[in-house]
């Protein structure tokens, strides 16, 4: 009886929600300043992270202003040394992943541009000062592996620090 109910109000409701779907969808895809922890610019998709610990080889990547980062269109083992099912699996360890990230990325100051969100943690592209893409760096250091299908503009390894 309580599926009945609950079919007959979806199908009720479904004309107002379809309409209202796009809008929605909008919404979700932004993400205001304060959601992400830094000043106005991360509205527009361009923050700064100070590095203050890395989980593993492709994030979560912890900054002091609030916001936690994966890394986006890249894959590194988990720190069991699992490759999720679905997910590339990379050849190096989720040791040496977690290290590499470290390496490059603690203490640093990266200037990233966010893709979206995936589960609690904000999707980006990051630099270092010095230019250096942190997405690109594991991968061309064999510590993660290219997920083409997050990278559908090419964006790895070949676009310019963030504004």
């Amino acid at each position: 009886m309580l599926l009945v109910g609950l079919v007959a109000a979806a199908s009720f409701f479904w004309p107002e929600l379809k309409r209202e779907l796009p809008r929605l969808e909008e919404i979700a895809g932004t993400t205001s300043a304060r959601e992400v922890g830094t000043d106005t610019a991360s509205a527009a998709g361009v923050f700064e992270c100070h590095v203050t610990s890395v989980y593993d080889g492709d994030g979560p990547i912890h900054c002091a202003e609030g916001p936690k980062i994966r890394l986006s269109a890249i894959a590194a083992r988990e720190m069991d040394g699992s490759c999720r099912p679905g997910h590339p699996c990379p050849t190096a360890s989720a040791g040496e992943a977690k290290a590499a990230l470290e390496r490059l990325a603690l203490g640093q100051t990266l200037r990233c541009e966010r893709t979206g969100t995936s589960y609690d943690r904000v999707t980006a592209w990051c630099w270092r000062p010095d230019g250096i893409q942190l997405n690109c760096a594991m991968v061309e250091g064999g510590y993660a592996a290219r997920w083409a299908r997050y990278d559908v503009d090419h964006r790895l390894c070949s676009q310019p620090a963030a504004g």
